[in-house]
């Protein structure tokens, strides 16, 4: 394990050798022990990096800019807020859940009551049972499984 006083001691060292010397500071995104490995690299070695690392960061900041700006004037990023927004002012899950609950019982007893019509003498709540069962008893299922029976009669 390393003394952090020595380390410390030992950077500012090199900091200050750095500063007499001309040298190139190493670059920022280096960690310590990179950096204390930087100095003993030869000056056009440490150029080469300084030069490098500048350019890199350079064309990062641009790219990124250029993304930022993109995202501004793309249309979506208005779509995304609002839907953003929607998603935190709409009512919870289970309110919404209940509410679609609702929405497929009133569709099936629409449905039932039009079955109802052409079988008469059939008791609605058979033709109901038929309706679910074949998706499992599921509300969602049975939705689902009734308005795939209409697409494939109007196909």
């Amino acid at each position: 394990m390393t003394n952090p006083v020595i380390e410390a001691l030992m950077l500012a060292r090199a900091n200050d050798r750095l500063v007499s010397l001309k040298h190139e500071e190493a670059p920022r995104s280096w960690s310590k022990e990179a950096k204390l490995a930087f100095l003993h690299l030869p000056p056009e070695i440490q150029v080469y990096y300084v030069s490098h690392e500048k350019q890199r960061d350079r064309v990062v900041r641009r790219a990124q800019n250029e993304a930022a700006d993109l995202r501004k004037q793309s249309p979506h990023s208005k779509n995304q807020k609002g839907l953003q927004m929607a998603i935190l002012k709409s009512p919870p899950l289970e309110e919404r859940i209940e509410k679609l609950r609702a929405d497929i019982d009133a569709f099936i007893d629409a449905r039932v009551a039009t079955e109802a019509k052409e079988c008469p003498g059939v008791p609605v709540v058979m033709l109901r049972q038929m309706a679910t069962s074949r998706s499992g008893a599921c509300q969602c299922a049975a939705y689902l499984h009734i308005k795939q029976q209409e697409a494939e009669r109007a196909a």
